[in-house]
C-alpha cells in the first residue's frame, strides 16, 4: 500500500503530466470503489476553528453505482502526530459532508487516506527538522 516515494512529490509539487493528475490511492476490499488524490493538491491549512490541517481534494469512482465523488479531505496535523483521530470530508467549496475514524494501519480505505495526507506532513516536518544545505 506505500506507494509515497514518486507520489510525494506528484501530491506535494504537482510534477504529474496531464494524463497523471489523479494518482490511485487505494481500492476497497471488493474492487467496486476506487479512491485517488489530486496531484498537487496537497496543503496545509487551518479549519475554521484555527486548528492546522492537512487537506488534498480526493476523487472516489464507484464502478457499481456508475458514478465519481469529488470532495476534499482533512486531518488535523494533531491527529497525525498521535497516528489517529478524526478525518473531515468537505465539498470543494469546503462545506462539512462528514467525518471518520482512523488509526494508522487499520487497514480501512479511510484510513488508508487520512495515513497518506499525514505521512506526507510528517515527512515535510521531518525535512524541515534536518535543515542544512
Amino acid at each position: 500500500m506505500r506507494q509515497f516515494g514518486a507520489v510525494l512529490i506528484l501530491l506535494c509539487f504537482g510534477l504529474a503530466h496531464a494524463q497523471d493528475k489523479w494518482i490511485n490511492l487505494v481500492t476497497s476490499k471488493d474492487g467496486q470503489q476506487i479512491y485517488y488524490g489530486l496531484a498537487g493538491s496537497y496543503e496545509v491549512s487551518q479549519n475554521k476553528a484555527g486548528e492546522e490541517i492537512v487537506v488534498m481534494t480526493t476523487k472516489v469512482k464507484d464502478e457499481r453505482e456508475g458514478t465519481v465523488r469529488l470532495e476534499k479531505i482533512y486531518v488535523r496535523t494533531l491527529h497525525c502526530l498521535k497516528n489517529q483521530g478524526k478525518a473531515v470530508r468537505l465539498d470543494l467549496d469546503g462545506k462539512f459532508k462528514g467525518e471518520f475514524d482512523f488509526i494508522f494501519d487499520a487497514g480501512t480505505v479511510g484510513t488508508y487516506q487520512a495515513q497518506f495526507l499525514c505521512e506526507i506532513w510528517l515527512n515535510d516536518l521531518k525535512e524541515k527538522a534536518g535543515k542544512g544545505i
